[in-house]
């Protein structure tokens, strides 16, 4: 997060770390700080470690990490992104479908006229039928 986003958050206690990092085509960048918060989206909330560093680093406000989008699933059609919860939850035995009943009977006669050049060893197979 950007250092100008932390303030307009109110100031949050940052936890010193003195985590240095290389960005792409940078030189060596040292992190402010960091705090845990909630990152609320389309009514779910989400605990998040937010690490904050310079203005000069990032040129958007927050970038979120694979700690983050570990833990949701992600969707974008058409130009829509939609983030929710990964569900985790089994179905439990009572909300299972019911498995549909199929009922047999043994017969002895098959009708296999509508196979032409059948392969004689499953002819024989339908004959034992």
């Amino acid at each position: 997060m950007r250092a100008n986003e932390y303030i307009k958050l109110g100031l949050p206690r940052l936890r010193a770390t003195g985590i240095r990092f290389l960005g792409v085509g940078s030189n060596e960048i040292i992190m402010l700080g960091e705090f845990r918060a909630k990152l609320t989206i389309d009514g779910h909330s989400y605990p998040i470690l937010i690490r904050v560093v310079s203005d000069i680093v990032l040129q958007q406000k927050l970038v979120v990490g694979t700690d983050f989008l570990n833990t949701v699933e992600v969707n974008i059609k058409q130009g829509v992104t939609m983030i929710k919860p990964i569900c985790t939850q089994m179905a439990s035995v009572d909300d299972s479908p019911d498995i549909v009943q199929i009922n047999t009977c043994k017969t002895n006669i098959v009708d296999a006229s509508y196979v032409q050049n059948a392969d004689p060893v499953i002819a024989r197979l339908y004959a034992l039928l």
